[in-house]
């Protein structure tokens, strides 16, 4: 087990002509690419930098993934890791940073309510230092009430829960260091939550705020459940309260059964009714909590097992534009292209 990791001396933004990798997932946004293509590359020519655009197809079943092949032969900058199937958004955020080569990273969605824009507000922020560049979402005019109110109330209750400075109202869409990237790639987490990770890792952090729009196109790819999902993984993976929160109140629970069953028993030996019923609800929500404390340990214990599993977080089916010495899966990924 790795006690600790030293990822070097910072990454010098300084220099003249450093490398800035732009890694997009994209998950069924055909009609999508053209329109990003323009203004990333409008935003990107701007920069004085060199740059790279690593697209990550999450197992796309559109036209995604020919419109991204063709961007390449027009490009060589723009570059493209398939993946054999769907295996979820964060699973391609990890592959997109093991085939990054940048100095620094930009990870983004190609929904286009990312502004690529913002890129270069990043670039400025890390050339005077910051080693994670989040955008911070200053409105969500893209999103239904249901969703902005979800969004407010899952943010604010994650930040007083995990030991360490988490943004509010953030998402995926960041630049991160060069030592940032690696100490993602090197952490034994099998399934991290990206923004978490960037988060827990210390570096030095600055917001840029915008304006969240609407998507170009197409329909969100983040269902009510799968965000229930991962507000539920980002819990029990990067803190224990479920667990203490679980024995508190089954304290509490059998606290109140016992004083109420001694109540009841008194009033029996003085020749009152037994509070039948107050005996009964006592145990069934002693039931009740104690079944949900399990299932709390049991989601620990599965999380467990995965982690001993190791499983792949995600497999390559094919690259365009990314050469093997490039391919620098970590634990999460295996890179195996098939002919």
């Amino acid at each position: 087990m790795h006690r600790g990791f030293f990822l070097g001396q910072p990454t010098l933004p300084q220099t003249p002509n450093p490398l800035l990798s732009i890694v997009v997932t994209v998950y069924n946004e055909a009609d999508n690419i053209p329109v990003l293509l323009e203004r990333l590359t409008a935003t990107l020519e701007d920069l004085a930098c060199a740059w790279e655009i690593v697209f990550v197809d999450d197992g796309s079943s559109d036209e995604s993934v020919k419109k991204l092949v063709d961007a390449h032969s027009a490009d060589g900058r723009v570059c493209l890791v398939c993946l054999s199937r769907n295996f979820g958004h964060e699973a391609a955020c990890l592959a997109g940073l093991d085939a990054a080569r940048g100095d620094a990273v930009v990870l983004m969605d190609g929904d286009l309510q990312d502004p690529p824009e913002l890129i270069g507000d990043f670039v400025k922020c890390w050339r005077e230092g910051a080693e994670v560049v989040v955008a911070q979402r200053t409105t969500r005019s893209g999103d239904g009430p249901t969703k902005r109110l979800a969004a407010f109330t899952y943010y604010r209750v994650m930040s007083r829960l995990v030991p360490w400075r988490l943004p509010q109202d953030v998402g995926n869409f960041r630049l991160m260091d060069r030592r940032v990237v690696e100490a993602i790639r090197v952490s034994a987490d099998h399934a991290p939550v990206v923004r978490a990770l960037a988060a827990w890792t210390g570096f030095r952090q600055e917001t840029v705020g915008f304006d969240r729009a609407h998507r170009h196109s197409g329909r969100s790819k983040y269902s009510i459940a799968k965000n229930i999902s991962l507000a539920w993984w980002f819990l029990t993976g990067y803190t224990t309260v479920p667990l203490r929160l679980g024995w508190f109140l089954t304290t509490i629970t059998l606290v109140a059964g016992l004083l109420l069953t001694t109540f009841s028993v008194v009033r029996a030996l003085q020749g009152g009714a037994w509070e039948t019923w107050a005996i009964l609800g006592s145990i069934w929500l002693g039931v009740g909590l104690l079944s949900g404390h399990l299932a709390v340990v049991g989601e620990y214990a599965a999380r467990t097992t995965r982690e001993s599993i190791a499983r792949p977080q995600y497999i390559v089916h094919s690259t365009y534009g990314i050469s093997p010495g490039d391919r620098q899966a970590t634990k999460g990924g295996t890179w195996q292209e098939y002919s």
